[in-house]
This record gives structure tokens, C-alpha cells and sequence, in this order.
């Protein structure tokens, strides 16, 4: 509780979901998986070999780069071993 006491009062007041576009710097990830956020992340392809975003309207297909990286190299793999996409 006591990091939220270091945030600027300014950076209280934002409206942190009009930011549409990821910072531009090195992926790092605060908080954990239930109440965090993170900076520097990427855009998932909307549609890459063998996989397609649902739903991009509501703007949750970024990631860390290692993450994206991952389902890259995972749905190449797969597409190379003759899985059929779903």
C-alpha cells in the first residue's frame, strides 16, 4: 500500500484508459497479474500465420515483447508442422 502513496497527484486524476497506443520504452511489468500494469508493450499482429485476434475493437491484444515474441515463434512452429488454424 505504501507505493501508491508515491504516486504523483497529478497522475491520480488520469484517465488511464484514454491512453490507446503502449509507451515507447523498454517492456517492463509493476504489480501482479490481477492489479498491475506495464509499460513498453507491443502490438500483437491482428491476424499473424495460423492465429487472429478476437475482439481488437476493444483494444487488449498488447503484451510484453517476450510475450509476443512467443506467440509468434509458437503459432510458426505450429504452422510449420501442419497444424490446421483454428
Amino acid at each position: 500500500m505504501g507505493v501508491f502513496c508515491l504516486i504523483p497527484a497529478q497522475a491520480a486524476g488520469m484517465d488511464w484508459s484514454a491512453h490507446r497506443v503502449p509507451t515507447a520504452t523498454a517492456g517492463e511489468v509493476f504489480g501482479a497479474h490481477s492489479l498491475g500494469c506495464f509499460s513498453g508493450g507491443e502490438a500483437l499482429a491482428l491476424n499473424g500465420n495460423g492465429f487472429q485476434v478476437m475482439r481488437p475493437s476493444r483494444n487488449r491484444y498488447y503484451g510484453h515483447p517476450a510475450l509476443i515474441q512467443f506467440l509468434n515463434d509458437l503459432a510458426a512452429d505450429l504452422a510449420s508442422q501442419a497444424h490446421p488454424a483454428c
